[in-house]
């Protein structure tokens, strides 16, 4: 008994690692959602004044589109990169939870089987008694 309850701590001991994993992972992910973010915010704006400067400048137009052409693809790859983290940070998320819910069942299992320890302590006690009892009448 004593071993299958050393092996659940074990496993508790090793989701809570996992979980404690996965929140550094999502922190790491959020952060980098975040860089992506401002970057792409940075581009966008790059390219609103380039855009907006074209029409007042007298720069020659086919340079103008290949600048903004390039920029509109790093946006694009921006957004692509973001949309496949943000499916990652859904599925971290969904782990995150299924380890919380075995989490909460080894809890529980481990709850019941410490009521059921202290029952047979229980027992083994008014057994003892018992038997000393019965060896004292003798």
């Amino acid at each position: 008994m004593s071993d299958k309850l050393d092996l659940l701590l074990d496993k508790v001991g090793r989701i809570e690692n996992d979980v404690q994993e996965l929140k550094t992972d999502v922190r790491e992910l959020k952060s980098d959602v975040h860089s992506l973010k401002s970057g792409q915010s940075e581009l966008y704006q790059i390219y609103r004044a380039l855009r907006d400067r074209q029409d007042e400048s007298d720069a020659k137009p086919d340079g103008m589109a290949m600048d903004v052409h390039r920029m509109q693809a790093d946006v694009t790859a921006l957004k692509e990169v973001q949309i496949a983290m943000q499916s990652d940070i859904a599925v971290m998320r969904t782990d995150i939870s299924e380890l919380k819910e075995g989490q909460r069942v080894m809890l529980s299992i481990q709850q019941e089987q410490q009521k059921i320890l202290e029952r047979l302590s229980i027992r083994s006690v008014s057994q003892e008694a018992d038997i000393a009892e019965l060896l004292r009448i003798k």
